[in-house]
Parts: structure tokens; C-alpha cells; sequence
């Protein structure tokens, strides 16, 4: 199983991405920021390629709208990622 996630780690930044492991993933970031918003996270029943794909397909549609260093997005807007990545997910 995989997840997907949205979180908001500084006042203008929102890092988005896929783990195995919620968890420690979660973890981990609280470590290099003790204070991120943990905004939201989907379980994913796809496997490894379905996943690497809908990821893709996500970052780009990102890019499209916002300044996007890897999986980390310029705004402070998680609400409108959320309605980006929810709106991509309903087409799977």
C-alpha cells in the first residue's frame, strides 16, 4: 500500500509526495521542522507503476499553476493543492 501526501511545511511552502511508510515519512519531516502543518494524506490501492504514474501526472498539473521545486510547491494555499490532487485522483 502506498499514500499520498499534502503537507505545508514553512508559511509558503507545501511538499507533496508518495511513501510506503506514512509514519516514518512523517516523522522524518517533523524532525527538519518541528512545527509543519500535516494537512492531508490519501491510501492508495495502485500498484508500484499505477502510483509512479499518478504521482507524475499530479506534479505536472502542479506545475501548471504554481512554482514547483521537485515535490515542493510555492503557496500557501494547501486547500487549492488539495482540490488539485483530489480532482486528478477522481479520474483513476
Amino acid at each position: 500500500m502506498y499514500y499520498y501526501y499534502i503537507i505545508k511545511v514553512k508559511s509558503n511552502l507545501i511538499k507533496v509526495g508518495i511513501t510506503k511508510n506514512l509514519t516514518q515519512r512523517m516523522r522524518a519531516y517533523r524532525t527538519s521542522d518541528p512545527y509543519l502543518t500535516y494537512y492531508k494524506t490519501y491510501e492508495l490501492n495502485l500498484n508500484k507503476k499505477e502510483t509512479l504514474t499518478l504521482e507524475k501526472t499530479i506534479l505536472q498539473e502542479l506545475r501548471r499553476w504554481y512554482q514547483c521545486r521537485s515535490e515542493t510547491i510555492e503557496s500557501d494555499n494547501p486547500r487549492a493543492i488539495k482540490m488539485i490532487v483530489e480532482g486528478i485522483m477522481e479520474e483513476i
